[in-house]
């Protein structure tokens, strides 16, 4: 059995609820990382079942899921990834639980347009973009820039970053001179910062529609905690929590 040494950003708030010891082990997409921290405090208090949080682009948590990890749930920036972990049996079903929203964002003294026509220029060098290979975001920034019909002409701009956050890292250090990312890990305290980023017109991109589904690891030995999280996730406050941070409903 392979051993797997995890890298948990624990959300904890101390508790008389905390005598059990009660936590899951949760594959998240970077997408919503920043939603996670209230997610899952919030969660700790309503049930007293602490989070073990691991984050990553969702094709990487799906190959740990695939190898073995031991994660009870698994929250994707897609549906794709969620059905395939159904159709090979690693789940049984999984649920829709928010709707997010691809941007594209700048540290420069750079005007970005509507049209997109600002990544032609010169003054372009390096385009940061999430993995498509791994991340739903990547694809849908190559989605619009095929439908632009320019992504053969930038092709040798873009720089590949692991998943969103270290694509709003390039961005936001100047690594690179713009790039795409999730709305969702770049609302400072929920709120958009209109200055540096810009929403791509959801037209360009198939919805990206975000799905979560409890794996069988977790059904087996984790069933009642799976359960409770994956209610939650549904509930309208969690609904809310990930509005402030950039999703909308599933049916928005």
């Amino acid at each position: 059995m392979k051993k797997w040494i995890l890298f948990f950003c624990i959300y904890h708030i101390t508790s008389a609820e905390d005598v059990g010891g009660k936590h899951i082990n949760i594959a998240i997409a970077a997408s919503v990382q920043r939603a996670g921290k209230e997610l899952f405090t919030e969660f700790y208090k309503k049930t007293g079942v602490m989070v073990n949080a691991i984050y990553s682009s969702s094709g990487n948590a799906v190959a740990q899921i695939k190898n073995g990890a031991p994660y009870d749930i698994f929250i994707s920036a897609d549906t794709a990834y969620p059905e395939f972990l159904k159709r090979a049996g690693y789940c049984d079903s999984y649920k829709v639980y928010a709707k997010g929203y691809l941007v594209i964002g700048t540290k420069k003294y750079i005007k970005i347009d509507d049209g997109l026509k600002i990544l032609l220029s010169d003054k372009i060098r390096k385009i940061a973009i999430p993995n498509p290979d791994f991340a739903p975001y990547g694809r849908a920034a190559m989605e619009v820039l095929r439908k632009k019909g320019i992504l053969t002409l930038i092709k040798q701009k873009i720089v590949y970053a692991q998943n969103v956050s270290e694509a709003a890292q390039f961005i936001e250090s100047g690594a690179v001179d713009i790039g795409f990312t999730a709305r969702s890990v770049v609302l400072p305290e929920g709120k958009k910062n209109r200055e540096k980023y810009l929403d791509v017109d959801s037209a360009l991109y198939t919805p990206i529609q975000q799905g979560a589904c409890a794996i069988k690891y977790g059904m087996e030995n984790h069933p009642k905690e799976s359960k409770l999280f994956m209610e939650y996730l549904l509930s309208p406050q969690s609904a809310d929590i990930l509005e402030k941070y950039g999703f909308s409903s599933p049916g928005a």
